[in-house]
Protein backbone atom coordinates (compact mmCIF):
# COMPACT_ATOMS: atom_id res chain seq x y z
CA UNK A 1 0.00 0.00 0.00
CA UNK A 2 2.88 2.28 0.61
CA UNK A 3 4.37 1.99 -2.57
CA UNK A 4 1.17 2.49 -4.58
CA UNK A 5 0.27 5.34 -2.49
CA UNK A 6 4.05 6.32 -3.30
CA UNK A 7 3.63 5.95 -7.01
CA UNK A 8 0.33 7.66 -7.19
CA UNK A 9 1.74 10.77 -5.48
CA UNK A 10 4.73 10.61 -8.00
CA UNK A 11 2.52 10.87 -11.14
CA UNK A 12 0.37 13.37 -9.77
CA UNK A 13 3.88 15.85 -9.17
CA UNK A 14 4.75 15.00 -13.07
CA UNK A 15 1.04 15.11 -14.38
CA UNK A 16 0.97 18.79 -12.84
CA UNK A 17 4.01 19.50 -14.14
CA UNK A 18 3.99 18.09 -17.37
CA UNK A 19 0.48 18.04 -19.00
CA UNK A 20 1.19 21.99 -18.59
CA UNK A 21 2.73 21.38 -21.59
CA UNK A 22 1.71 17.83 -23.77
CA UNK A 23 -0.29 14.65 -22.30
CA UNK A 24 2.79 12.86 -24.37
CA UNK A 25 5.71 14.70 -22.50
CA UNK A 26 3.60 12.88 -19.57
CA UNK A 27 3.27 9.85 -20.86
CA UNK A 28 6.64 9.69 -21.84
CA UNK A 29 8.44 11.98 -18.48
CA UNK A 30 8.31 8.15 -16.02
CA UNK A 31 6.85 5.00 -16.35
CA UNK A 32 6.51 3.32 -12.55
CA UNK A 33 5.90 -0.23 -12.75
CA UNK A 34 7.19 -3.58 -11.09
CA UNK A 35 8.08 -5.75 -13.42
CA UNK A 36 11.58 -6.59 -15.51
CA UNK A 37 13.40 -5.27 -17.45
CA UNK A 38 13.24 -5.76 -20.91
CA UNK A 39 17.12 -5.57 -21.29
CA UNK A 40 17.34 -7.94 -18.82
CA UNK A 41 14.35 -10.27 -17.95
CA UNK A 42 13.75 -11.33 -14.11
CA UNK A 43 17.40 -10.40 -13.38
CA UNK A 44 17.00 -6.99 -14.02
CA UNK A 45 13.77 -5.77 -12.50
CA UNK A 46 12.78 -1.98 -11.69
CA UNK A 47 10.56 -0.01 -9.80
CA UNK A 48 10.72 3.42 -12.16
CA UNK A 49 11.68 3.92 -15.71
CA UNK A 50 12.65 7.26 -16.48
CA UNK A 51 14.55 9.73 -19.37
CA UNK A 52 18.01 10.78 -19.57
CA UNK A 53 17.10 14.03 -21.53
CA UNK A 54 18.32 13.04 -24.86
CA UNK A 55 19.29 10.09 -26.80
CA UNK A 56 22.49 8.34 -26.45
CA UNK A 57 23.23 9.01 -30.27
CA UNK A 58 22.95 12.32 -30.37
CA UNK A 59 26.69 14.39 -30.62
CA UNK A 60 25.36 17.09 -28.06
CA UNK A 61 23.94 14.84 -25.49
CA UNK A 62 25.72 14.96 -22.27
CA UNK A 63 23.95 12.93 -19.74
CA UNK A 64 24.74 9.39 -21.34
CA UNK A 65 27.24 7.20 -23.01
CA UNK A 66 27.14 4.69 -25.09
CA UNK A 67 28.11 0.50 -24.65
CA UNK A 68 30.97 1.47 -27.28
CA UNK A 69 32.35 4.48 -25.78
CA UNK A 70 31.99 3.38 -22.06
CA UNK A 71 34.10 -0.48 -23.34
CA UNK A 72 36.38 1.61 -25.03
CA UNK A 73 36.65 3.96 -21.75
CA UNK A 74 37.36 0.75 -19.95
CA UNK A 75 39.82 -0.71 -21.70
CA UNK A 76 42.27 3.45 -21.66
CA UNK A 77 41.33 2.65 -17.40
CA UNK A 78 42.22 -1.35 -17.47
CA UNK A 79 45.68 0.09 -19.51
CA UNK A 80 46.08 3.19 -17.32
CA UNK A 81 46.26 0.59 -14.59
CA UNK A 82 48.44 -1.82 -15.78
CA UNK A 83 51.13 1.75 -15.96
CA UNK A 84 50.13 2.15 -12.66
CA UNK A 85 50.92 -0.74 -10.74
CA UNK A 86 54.14 -1.74 -12.92
CA UNK A 87 55.46 2.37 -12.09
CA UNK A 88 54.45 1.35 -8.59
CA UNK A 89 56.70 -2.20 -8.38
CA UNK A 90 59.66 -0.24 -9.85
CA UNK A 91 59.72 2.41 -7.08
CA UNK A 92 59.66 -0.25 -4.57
CA UNK A 93 62.32 -2.03 -6.18
CA UNK A 94 64.44 1.49 -6.47
CA UNK A 95 63.78 1.77 -2.69
CA UNK A 96 64.78 -1.67 -1.77
CA UNK A 97 68.25 -1.55 -3.94
CA UNK A 98 68.89 1.96 -2.07
CA UNK A 99 68.44 0.40 1.57
CA UNK A 100 70.52 -2.55 0.40
CA UNK A 101 73.19 -0.13 -1.11
CA UNK A 102 72.87 1.88 2.15
CA UNK A 103 73.23 -1.26 4.42
CA UNK A 104 76.27 -2.38 2.86
CA UNK A 105 77.82 0.85 3.67
CA UNK A 106 76.94 0.96 6.83
CA UNK A 107 79.64 0.50 10.17
CA UNK A 108 78.68 -1.77 12.55
CA UNK A 109 76.44 0.09 15.24
CA UNK A 110 76.10 2.84 13.05
CA UNK A 111 72.47 4.55 12.75
CA UNK A 112 70.77 5.29 9.31
CA UNK A 113 70.49 9.58 9.01
CA UNK A 114 66.92 10.59 9.62
CA UNK A 115 67.28 11.78 5.71
CA UNK A 116 68.26 8.71 4.54
CA UNK A 117 65.46 6.61 6.54
CA UNK A 118 63.45 9.04 4.62
CA UNK A 119 64.32 8.15 1.30
CA UNK A 120 63.66 3.88 2.65
CA UNK A 121 60.29 5.09 2.38
CA UNK A 122 57.59 6.45 0.28
CA UNK A 123 55.24 8.48 1.78
CA UNK A 124 52.84 9.14 -0.93
CA UNK A 125 52.70 5.52 -1.05
CA UNK A 126 50.52 5.28 -4.82
CA UNK A 127 47.44 3.21 -4.67
CA UNK A 128 47.36 2.02 -7.94
CA UNK A 129 43.21 1.66 -7.16
CA UNK A 130 40.37 1.68 -9.49
CA UNK A 131 37.29 2.69 -7.41
CA UNK A 132 33.25 3.77 -8.60
CA UNK A 133 33.02 7.63 -9.14
CA UNK A 134 28.95 7.58 -8.42
CA UNK A 135 29.23 10.68 -5.71
CA UNK A 136 28.69 14.64 -6.22
CA UNK A 137 31.53 16.91 -7.76
CA UNK A 138 32.69 19.32 -5.60
CA UNK A 139 29.79 21.50 -6.59
CA UNK A 140 27.41 19.00 -5.53
CA UNK A 141 26.11 17.83 -8.34
CA UNK A 142 27.17 14.43 -10.46
CA UNK A 143 28.40 14.45 -13.54
CA UNK A 144 27.29 13.92 -17.00
CA UNK A 145 27.95 9.97 -17.96
CA UNK A 146 30.22 11.22 -20.72
CA UNK A 147 32.21 13.62 -18.50
CA UNK A 148 33.54 10.27 -16.38
CA UNK A 149 35.95 7.40 -17.06
CA UNK A 150 34.36 3.46 -17.16
CA UNK A 151 35.65 0.40 -15.66
CA UNK A 152 34.23 -3.46 -15.92
CA UNK A 153 32.46 -4.56 -12.42
CA UNK A 154 35.57 -7.16 -12.37
CA UNK A 155 38.19 -4.39 -12.12
CA UNK A 156 36.74 -1.93 -9.56
CA UNK A 157 37.30 -2.26 -5.98
CA UNK A 158 34.08 -3.58 -4.42
CA UNK A 159 32.53 -3.49 -8.31
CA UNK A 160 30.54 -5.99 -8.25
CA UNK A 161 28.79 -5.21 -4.59
CA UNK A 162 28.47 -1.77 -5.89
CA UNK A 163 26.36 -2.83 -8.95
CA UNK A 164 24.38 -5.37 -6.73
CA UNK A 165 23.74 -2.47 -4.68
CA UNK A 166 22.67 0.20 -7.43
CA UNK A 167 20.49 -3.17 -8.81
CA UNK A 168 18.40 -3.27 -5.68
CA UNK A 169 17.98 0.00 -5.41
CA UNK A 170 16.56 -0.13 -8.59
CA UNK A 171 14.41 -2.73 -7.88
CA UNK A 172 13.26 -0.77 -4.44
CA UNK A 173 12.82 2.65 -5.64
CA UNK A 174 14.77 3.34 -2.13
CA UNK A 175 15.58 6.76 -1.27
CA UNK A 176 19.24 7.55 -0.09
CA UNK A 177 21.13 10.61 0.29
CA UNK A 178 18.09 12.71 -1.94
CA UNK A 179 18.64 10.07 -5.10
CA UNK A 180 17.12 7.35 -6.62
CA UNK A 181 17.88 4.54 -8.52
CA UNK A 182 15.96 4.06 -11.79
CA UNK A 183 16.59 2.41 -15.50
CA UNK A 184 16.95 4.97 -18.32
CA UNK A 185 14.08 4.63 -21.31
CA UNK A 186 17.47 5.15 -23.47
CA UNK A 187 17.85 1.14 -22.51
CA UNK A 188 17.89 -1.09 -25.21
CA UNK A 189 17.52 -5.28 -25.34
CA UNK A 190 20.29 -6.72 -23.36
CA UNK A 191 21.54 -3.25 -22.23
CA UNK A 192 20.43 -1.79 -19.28
CA UNK A 193 21.02 1.53 -18.17
CA UNK A 194 21.01 2.48 -14.52
CA UNK A 195 21.09 6.34 -13.54
CA UNK A 196 20.89 8.11 -10.39
CA UNK A 197 18.23 10.81 -10.00
CA UNK A 198 17.47 13.61 -7.47
CA UNK A 199 14.11 13.41 -5.83
CA UNK A 200 12.97 16.18 -3.35
CA UNK A 201 11.03 14.09 -0.29
CA UNK A 202 9.07 16.29 2.46
CA UNK A 203 7.86 14.28 5.42
CA UNK A 204 8.22 10.84 3.32
CA UNK A 205 6.52 12.09 0.17
CA UNK A 206 8.58 11.91 -2.68
CA UNK A 207 8.91 13.98 -6.05
CA UNK A 208 9.32 12.86 -9.44
CA UNK A 209 12.95 12.03 -10.34
CA UNK A 210 14.97 14.91 -11.64
CA UNK A 211 18.57 15.39 -13.07
CA UNK A 212 19.14 11.28 -13.85
CA UNK A 213 22.29 10.84 -14.67
CA UNK A 214 23.24 7.13 -16.23
CA UNK A 215 25.93 5.06 -13.68
CA UNK A 216 26.11 1.75 -14.64
CA UNK A 217 25.48 -0.62 -18.46
CA UNK A 218 24.42 -4.17 -17.48
CA UNK A 219 24.76 -6.58 -20.29
CA UNK A 220 24.63 -10.03 -19.90
CA UNK A 221 28.49 -10.92 -20.62
CA UNK A 222 29.45 -7.08 -19.89
CA UNK A 223 29.20 -4.76 -16.80
CA UNK A 224 30.16 -1.30 -16.37
CA UNK A 225 30.43 1.78 -13.82
CA UNK A 226 31.52 5.14 -13.51
CA UNK A 227 34.76 4.73 -12.43
CA UNK A 228 38.29 6.73 -11.57
CA UNK A 229 41.83 5.95 -10.97
CA UNK A 230 43.26 6.31 -7.58
CA UNK A 231 46.84 7.20 -8.47
CA UNK A 232 47.34 9.55 -5.20
CA UNK A 233 45.77 10.03 -2.19
CA UNK A 234 45.04 13.82 -2.89
CA UNK A 235 41.69 13.84 -3.10
CA UNK A 236 40.91 17.97 -3.29
CA UNK A 237 37.82 18.88 -2.49
CA UNK A 238 36.87 15.38 -0.91
CA UNK A 239 33.86 15.57 1.50
CA UNK A 240 31.08 13.29 2.65
CA UNK A 241 28.82 16.27 3.11
CA UNK A 242 25.36 17.01 2.01
CA UNK A 243 22.99 19.44 2.51
CA UNK A 244 19.27 19.42 3.31
CA UNK A 245 16.72 22.18 2.00
CA UNK A 246 16.15 22.98 5.66
CA UNK A 247 19.91 24.09 5.24
CA UNK A 248 21.14 21.28 7.96
CA UNK A 249 24.36 19.17 7.17
CA UNK A 250 24.62 15.56 7.37
CA UNK A 251 28.01 13.76 7.44
CA UNK A 252 28.18 10.68 6.42
CA UNK A 253 31.21 7.71 6.31
CA UNK A 254 31.34 3.81 6.05
CA UNK A 255 34.07 2.43 8.13
CA UNK A 256 35.29 -1.20 7.17
CA UNK A 257 36.61 -2.37 10.21
CA UNK A 258 36.79 -5.47 13.03
CA UNK A 259 38.22 -2.38 15.47
CA UNK A 260 35.94 -2.03 19.13
CA UNK A 261 33.31 0.20 18.32
CA UNK A 262 34.48 2.48 21.35
CA UNK A 263 37.68 2.96 19.49
CA UNK A 264 35.84 5.63 17.26
CA UNK A 265 33.42 6.95 19.61
CA UNK A 266 36.33 7.88 22.46
CA UNK A 267 38.18 9.00 19.23
CA UNK A 268 35.27 11.70 18.04
CA UNK A 269 34.21 12.64 21.62
CA UNK A 270 37.80 13.79 21.98
CA UNK A 271 37.72 15.53 19.15
CA UNK A 272 34.35 17.35 19.48
CA UNK A 273 35.33 18.40 22.93
CA UNK A 274 38.89 19.21 22.60
CA UNK A 275 39.29 20.56 19.18
CA UNK A 276 35.66 21.93 18.61
CA UNK A 277 34.72 22.66 22.67
CA UNK A 278 31.12 21.15 22.14
CA UNK A 279 29.69 20.17 25.68
CA UNK A 280 29.08 16.39 24.42
CA UNK A 281 27.25 13.27 25.92
CA UNK A 282 27.78 9.25 24.77
CA UNK A 283 24.90 6.71 25.03
CA UNK A 284 26.00 2.77 23.84
CA UNK A 285 23.30 0.31 23.34
CA UNK A 286 24.01 -3.28 23.27
CA UNK A 287 21.50 -6.43 22.17
CA UNK A 288 20.70 -8.87 24.71
CA UNK A 289 24.25 -10.85 24.72
CA UNK A 290 25.65 -7.42 25.27
CA UNK A 291 27.30 -6.73 21.52
CA UNK A 292 27.41 -3.07 21.10
CA UNK A 293 24.50 -2.15 18.27
CA UNK A 294 25.04 1.65 17.93
CA UNK A 295 26.67 4.73 19.77
CA UNK A 296 25.61 8.03 19.94
CA UNK A 297 26.97 11.16 20.99
CA UNK A 298 25.26 14.70 21.55
CA UNK A 299 26.76 17.28 21.25
CA UNK A 300 25.78 20.93 21.41
CA UNK A 301 27.58 24.80 21.59
CA UNK A 302 25.20 27.46 22.34
CA UNK A 303 26.00 31.52 21.65
CA UNK A 304 29.52 31.43 21.39
CA UNK A 305 32.37 32.92 19.19
CA UNK A 306 32.54 30.63 16.29
CA UNK A 307 35.65 28.57 15.46
CA UNK A 308 34.66 27.62 12.40
CA UNK A 309 33.66 30.94 10.53
CA UNK A 310 35.62 33.08 12.61
CA UNK A 311 36.09 36.69 11.73
CA UNK A 312 33.55 37.88 14.69
CA UNK A 313 30.78 36.08 13.74
CA UNK A 314 28.87 33.85 16.57
CA UNK A 315 27.05 30.51 16.59
CA UNK A 316 24.69 28.31 18.25
CA UNK A 317 24.62 24.94 16.84
CA UNK A 318 23.88 21.15 18.07
CA UNK A 319 26.18 18.41 16.53
CA UNK A 320 25.02 14.55 16.68
CA UNK A 321 26.57 11.97 15.82
CA UNK A 322 25.55 8.53 15.22
CA UNK A 323 27.58 5.02 14.80
CA UNK A 324 25.69 1.94 13.23
CA UNK A 325 27.89 -1.26 14.28
CA UNK A 326 27.70 -4.05 11.53
CA UNK A 327 29.59 -7.15 11.18
CA UNK A 328 31.78 -5.47 7.97
CA UNK A 329 32.43 -2.21 10.09
CA UNK A 330 30.77 0.82 10.98
CA UNK A 331 28.30 3.41 9.84
CA UNK A 332 29.15 7.07 11.30
CA UNK A 333 26.23 9.31 10.66
CA UNK A 334 26.53 13.32 11.78
CA UNK A 335 23.67 15.71 11.47
CA UNK A 336 23.98 19.64 12.25
CA UNK A 337 21.73 22.64 12.40
CA UNK A 338 24.08 25.99 12.37
CA UNK A 339 22.52 29.15 13.69
CA UNK A 340 24.70 32.22 13.10
CA UNK A 341 25.11 35.78 14.54
CA UNK A 342 26.79 38.83 13.83
CA UNK A 343 25.84 40.27 17.03
CA UNK A 344 27.09 39.37 20.91
CA UNK A 345 23.76 38.51 21.36
CA UNK A 346 22.67 35.67 23.82
CA UNK A 347 18.70 35.26 22.41
CA UNK A 348 17.54 32.76 19.61
CA UNK A 349 15.85 35.61 17.89
CA UNK A 350 18.99 37.13 16.92
CA UNK A 351 20.47 33.70 15.19
CA UNK A 352 19.65 32.60 11.81
CA UNK A 353 20.72 29.94 9.54
CA UNK A 354 24.27 30.51 7.48
CA UNK A 355 24.07 31.71 3.96
CA UNK A 356 25.54 29.05 1.30
CA UNK A 357 29.23 30.06 1.53
CA UNK A 358 28.69 29.62 5.32
CA UNK A 359 27.05 26.00 5.17
CA UNK A 360 29.73 25.26 2.99
CA UNK A 361 32.43 26.52 5.55
CA UNK A 362 30.91 24.35 8.31
CA UNK A 363 30.15 21.08 6.20
CA UNK A 364 33.95 20.94 4.89
CA UNK A 365 35.19 21.34 8.54
CA UNK A 366 32.83 19.09 10.70
CA UNK A 367 33.58 16.49 7.89
CA UNK A 368 37.43 16.76 7.90
CA UNK A 369 37.01 16.73 11.76
CA UNK A 370 35.23 13.20 11.57
CA UNK A 371 36.59 12.14 9.02
CA UNK A 372 40.15 12.35 10.87
CA UNK A 373 38.96 11.33 14.18
CA UNK A 374 37.93 8.33 12.65
CA UNK A 375 41.28 7.69 11.31
CA UNK A 376 42.91 8.78 14.22
CA UNK A 377 41.26 5.24 15.93
CA UNK A 378 43.04 3.33 13.31
CA UNK A 379 46.51 1.99 13.59
CA UNK A 380 46.32 2.14 9.45
CA UNK A 381 43.53 3.79 7.09
CA UNK A 382 42.97 3.97 3.87
CA UNK A 383 40.62 6.34 2.13
CA UNK A 384 38.78 5.16 -0.80
CA UNK A 385 36.52 8.01 -1.46
CA UNK A 386 34.78 10.95 0.34
CA UNK A 387 32.93 8.28 2.67
CA UNK A 388 34.22 4.97 2.61
CA UNK A 389 37.16 4.14 4.77
CA UNK A 390 38.99 0.90 5.27
CA UNK A 391 40.72 0.73 9.10
CA UNK A 392 42.79 -1.84 10.98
Amino acid sequence: MNNVHWMWKLVVCIWSDATARSPLVFLASVTLLWAPSAALGESGKVLIRAPIGCVAEQDNCKADISLAAASKSNDQLAARLAQCIAAKKKKQEEIEQKRKEAEGKRKPGELFSDSLVLEFLDPFETPCIITTDLTPGCNHDLPGAKSTEWASVEIIKNGIAEVQDLRARAASGELANGRIVVETLESKPDEQHLALCSVRAIKGAQGPPDNCTTVAIVTPTLTLLRAELIESWNFGCLTSATFRLSGAIDVTFEVQTQLDPTKFSDSIYRTLTEQLAFQSETDITKDDRGKITGISIRSSAPYRESPILKNGWRESIDFDVSIKVWDAGIDVWAFSRPMVSRAAAGQSIDYRGPDDAQKATYATVLDDYIGKAIKNACAKATQIDSKRIECQ
